[in-house]
C-alpha cells in the first residue's frame, strides 16, 4: 500500500516562510516610508532654514551709553570755550592783577584767587572759604588793596547769643599776600565799608526791647580794627527806615549813609562824624525815586540812579557844595539791560558810564548795543563826556570793576551773580574770559591790585 506523503509539515513551513516574507516586505515598506518622510522633512526644514538665512536681521537698538552726548554751545557773547582746570603758581609776575572768587555750591566752598590781567591763565590761590550752601561770601577789598573783608555765613550749628541779635554771619579778613585769615566779629548783617586800611565797619540788625515794635528792626553800626577791637559808633536812630551804607571819607572820619523814609518815600544822604557821633542830613535825592548810591573813592561825590515817570537818570552830587549834575539820561525801562550804570574811578575824578544807545547811535544794524562813556570832572565840577562805543559788547553785559590804570574793565552778565565774567581792554578793544576751574561754578570780581 502506497503511503501518501506527509503534507502537513510542509504546509506549515510554507506558511511560516510566506509570513516571514510578508513581514519583511512590510518592514521594508515601513522603512521606505519612514525614509521618505525623513527625507521630505529634512528638505522642508532645509528650505525653511535657507529662507530664514535670507531674511535681513532686524536693526539693533543703539546702546545709549555708547552714544556720544552732545553739549550745546552756550549762546552768549563772545563765544565761550571750555577751560580746563588751571594750575596755581606761588608768585605772580609784575603788572595789574584782578582779585576774584569762584564758588562751588556743591562743595559749599569759595576759592579766592588772583590773576594777572595780561595773562588770566596765570593765577595764585589766596585761600578757600567754607560756608553754608546758598550763601557765597561777599568781599570788599581794602583801600590799599592788600586785604579783603568778607561777609561769611559759616556752615555750622547756629550758636545762641544775645537775643537782641539774630544774624549768625561773620566778618572775615583775608590777607591777599599770604592768605592769612582771621574772624573779627560774629552776628554781622552787612559790611559797611573800610574805614581805613586797618579798620572795617559793619552793621548788626537789632530789634527794639519794646514788645509793641518787636517786628521792627534797625541797624547798629560798629567798627573793628584788625586786632579785633570792636567799637560801636552809631546806634539805632533809624527805626522804621531802610538804611544803606554809601561810603567813608579818605581819612576815615566821616561816614555816609542813605536813609529811605517811610513817608513820603524819598531818601536822603546823611553824614556821621566817627569821632563826635553826630549825625546830620546833607542832601536829598534829586528825584522822588532813587537807588544805588555809591561814594567816589576820594569821598567828594555821591553817584546814584534817579527815576522820573518816563526817564532814568545817572546823577552825581558834590557833598561839600551840593552841586548836582545829570551825567546820562535814558528812557525808563523794566529791563536791566537798559539800565544806566556808573562806576567811579579808583584814582581820579572820573566816572565810567554804561548806557543804552538810542536808535540813531546804534553801532551795528544787527541788534541794539550799549556804549561806554567816561565823564571827567574839571575844577568847576562840570562833567565833560567822552563817548567810547564798544561794538563788541553785548547789551546783556555790564561793567562791575574799573582798574586803577583805567585801561581794563571787568564785565559780567545781567542781572544777577555772574557765571561768566569777562575783561575788556579799552586800549586794544578786545575781550578775554576769566577762566574757571569748573564751568558750573559762580565767579565774582572783588577788585584790583597793582
Amino acid at each position: 500500500m502506497t503511503q501518501l506523503p506527509n503534507l502537513r509539515p510542509r504546509k506549515a513551513s510554507t506558511v511560516k516562510r510566506r509570513q516571514s516574507q510578508s513581514i519583511s516586505l512590510a518592514g521594508m515598506l515601513i522603512v521606505a516610508i519612514a525614509t521618505f518622510w525623513l527625507v521630505l522633512t529634512w528638505s522642508r526644514d532645509s528650505a525653511d532654514k535657507t529662507t530664514l538665512t535670507q531674511i535681513s536681521p532686524l536693526p539693533q537698538a543703539e546702546d545709549p551709553f555708547d552714544s556720544p552726548i552732545e553739549t550745546p554751545t552756550p549762546e552768549v557773547f563772545p563765544t565761550i570755550t571750555p577751560v580746563p582746570t588751571l594750575p596755581f603758581v606761588d608768585k605772580l609776575p609784575p603788572g595789574e592783577k584782578i582779585i576774584y572768587t569762584e564758588t562751588d555750591e556743591t562743595l559749599r566752598s569759595t576759592l579766592v584767587q588772583i590773576s594777572n590781567v595780561e595773562n588770566l591763565e596765570v593765577r595764585r590761590r589766596i585761600t578757600t572759604i567754607p560756608h553754608l550752601f546758598g550763601y557765597k561770601p561777599i568781599g570788599l577789598v581794602s583801600p590799599d588793596r592788600t586785604r579783603v573783608a568778607f561777609l561769611v555765613k559759616p556752615d555750622a550749628t547756629r550758636s545762641s547769643r544775645d537775643s537782641s541779635t539774630f544774624d549768625d554771619s561773620q566778618l572775615w579778613i583775608v590777607e591777599i599776600n599770604d592768605g592769612t585769615t582771621r574772624i573779627l566779629a560774629d552776628n554781622v548783617s552787612f559790611i559797611a565799608g573800610w574805614v581805613t586800611n586797618q579798620e572795617v565797619a559793619f552793621a548788626r540788625m537789632s530789634s527794639p526791647v519794646s514788645s509793641a515794635s518787636a517786628d521792627v528792626v534797625h541797624p547798629e553800626f560798629y567798627t573793628v580794627t584788625l586786632d579785633g577791637s570792636v567799637q560801636q559808633f552809631l546806634t539805632g536812630g533809624q527805626t522804621g527806615e531802610i538804611v544803606h551804607p554809601v561810603g567813608w571819607s579818605q581819612n576815615g572820619k566821616l561816614f555816609y549813609l542813605a536813609k529811605w523814609e517811610t513817608m513820603p518815600g524819598a531818601w536822603e544822604i546823611w553824614e556821621v562824624d566817627n569821632e563826635s557821633r553826630q549825625i546830620r542830613p546833607i542832601l536829598k535825592a534829586m528825584s522822588t525815586i532813587a537807588e544805588s548810591p555809591v561814594l567816589s573813592t576820594n569821598g567828594r561825590f555821591v553817584l546814584y540812579n534817579g527815576f522820573t515817570d518816563s526817564e532814568q537818570l545817572l546823577i552825581i552830587t558834590e557833598l561839600a557844595s551840593g552841586n548836582t549834575n545829570v551825567l546820562s539820561v535814558a528812557p525808563k525801562s523794566s529791563e536791566r539791560r537798559n539800565t544806566i550804570i556808573g562806576i567811579p574811578s579808583l584814582i581820579g575824578e572820573k566816572v565810567l558810564i554804561r548806557s543804552p544807545l538810542s536808535d540813531a547811535e546804534a553801532i551795528t544794524p544787527a541788534s541794539e548795543k550799549a556804549s561806554l562813556q567816561i565823564a571827567v570832572y574839571g575844577s568847576d565840577n562840570q562833567p565833560s563826556l567822552s563817548v567810547t562805543p564798544v561794538d563788541m559788547i553785548d547789551d546783556s553785559f555790564a561793567p562791575v570793576a574799573w582798574s586803577p590804570s583805567e585801561q581794563w574793565i571787568a564785565m559780567t552778565t545781567l542781572p544777577g551773580d555772574p557765571s561768566i565774567l569777562l575783561v575788556y581792554s579799552l586800549t586794544r578793544q578786545s575781550w578775554r574770559q576769566i577762566p574757571k576751574a569748573y564751568p558750573s561754578n559762580w565767579i565774582s570780581i572783588l577788585g584790583w591790585q597793582e
